[in-house]
């Protein structure tokens, strides 16, 4: 959804979009916003030559991703840019047969995971130690509940559906910027602790959100603008 596929090389004469081989009509631009999967490719002429373009296939990306609990997870860069304060939180749904230890996301330093209870855990590691905060509240399987922690440099707090559920004010040291890869579906640590369930809607800040900001980001869905990552109040 939002992408655009656009011919940027040269000028043509005449330009012809296809669709799983059949031309489209009206589509003679250089440009084309798809609006369903499938092959799409371009004729252009200059002059008495014709070229066609490579297949272009496209596909919706999935609106959430499943974790099989076994060996699935995602990785990417740290969010951890400032050592005062990150923030991370997605939107969860555990699947029923949910019954091992599994992390939702985080990196080494940051991170939040769900015990075979239905309770909450959050660290953070400074040069002071690993604290963390867990959670008297439960969360239901075959729920979607959004799930975020917040570090202010001086606590450190978990939130289910943008309220506050647990907190530790005594955290001692500076968070350091020497964390891991962020991870979505296991422990940062090392190949353990994998998830079961679904997960979508991950978004990560280097600063600490306020209540009010992280009130405003659950009811925000991430949207594609042509290639830009937005949010669109729901």
């Amino acid at each position: 959804p939002g992408i655009l596929l656009s011919e940027t090389s040269t000028t043509y004469d005449a330009y012809q979009w296809y669709y799983e081989d059949v031309i489209l009509s009206g589509e003679t631009s250089s440009t084309i916003t798809p609006t369903q999967d499938g092959d799409y490719f371009l004729e252009v002429t200059s002059g008495s030559c014709t070229f066609t373009s490579n297949n272009i296939d496209l596909i919706t990306c999935p609106t959430s991703i499943d974790f099989d609990g076994v060996d699935d997870y995602v990785q990417t860069s740290s969010v951890i840019d400032d050592v005062s304060g990150v923030s991370s939180m997605a939107w969860v749904n555990l699947k029923n047969t949910f019954s091992a230890k599994g992390y939702v996301l985080g990196e080494d330093d940051f991170k939040l995971y769900v015990n075979n209870d239905l309770t909450l855990v959050a660290s953070v590691t400074t040069d002071q130690g690993i604290f963390s905060v867990t959670t008297t509240n439960t969360i239901t399987t075959g729920e979607w509940v959004h799930l975020a922690i917040i570090y202010d440099s001086s606590s450190l707090k978990i939130y289910i559906n943008g309220s506050e559920v647990a907190s530790n004010s005594s955290i001692l040291g500076t968070l350091e910027l020497n964390s891991t890869d962020f991870f979505i579906g296991k422990n940062p640590a090392g190949n353990l602790d994998y998830l079961e369930g679904y997960v979508q809607e991950v978004k990560g800040f280097g600063k600490a959100l306020t209540a009010t900001q992280l009130q405003e980001q659950v009811y925000q869905t991430i949207v594609s603008n042509n290639g830009n990552v937005m949010g669109e109040i729901t």
